[in-house]
């Protein structure tokens, strides 16, 4: 049995996520940010420079046995400036394109091209991320980690099992447990 495709969390993709945000932020929410990160102690000169080389490391090991790909992009309420400073650090060190969107008066022309691009940069594996986003959305920051993988060691299936998806809708899902006895 082999599952290719497996959705999963990834502590790294939420560390880039909250990294990324973090660049945006002064006072006690970046003083907040650096604590939950753990980064007190380096400078944001040292800190997504790193950050950014992490990236092209783990995506370097892409080979035929793995692929690994993560993406970056951060979506702005049209006419709303951000600093130079942001603008820097999310291209350059964190290859996050700014777009500009409409949520006031194209919401779901917004909503369209996000979840495009979260479907592109997954290879369809996450076709949609948001249903809609709110009219007062101002700034949305997305990061997408996509897998594949060969696993080393082959899963048991567990059978068809109840996922609560967020919205709170309980679906059937195809699940696997443990690793397997071999041989």
């Amino acid at each position: 049995l082999e599952f290719r495709r497996v959705l999963f969390r990834s502590g790294y993709s939420a560390a880039v996520a909250l990294s990324l945000t973090y660049a945006g932020t002064a006072g006690n929410t970046q003083s907040a940010l650096a604590g939950v990160l753990g980064i007190d102690d380096i400078s944001e000169s040292e800190l997504h420079p790193a950050i950014n080389s992490l990236a092209l490391e783990l995506e370097s090991r892409t080979n035929d046995d793995l692929v690994l790909h993560t993406a970056n992009r951060v979506f702005v309420r049209q006419g709303y400036a951000l600093k130079n400073s942001y603008l820097d650090v999310a291209t350059g060190d964190y290859g996050a394109p700014v777009v500009e969107a409409d949520f006031v008066n194209a919401s779901e022309e917004a909503t369209r091209v996000i979840n495009d691009w979260v479907s592109e940069q997954t290879d369809g594996f996450i076709p949609s991320i948001i249903r809609r986003l709110p009219a007062q959305t101002v700034f949305a920051l997305l990061n997408t980690l996509f897998l594949d993988a060969t696993w080393q060691d082959d899963y048991e299936t567990a059978g068809a099992r109840a996922f609560t998806a967020l919205d709170g809708t309980t679906v059937s899902v195809d699940s696997f447990t443990g690793r397997s006895q071999l041989a």
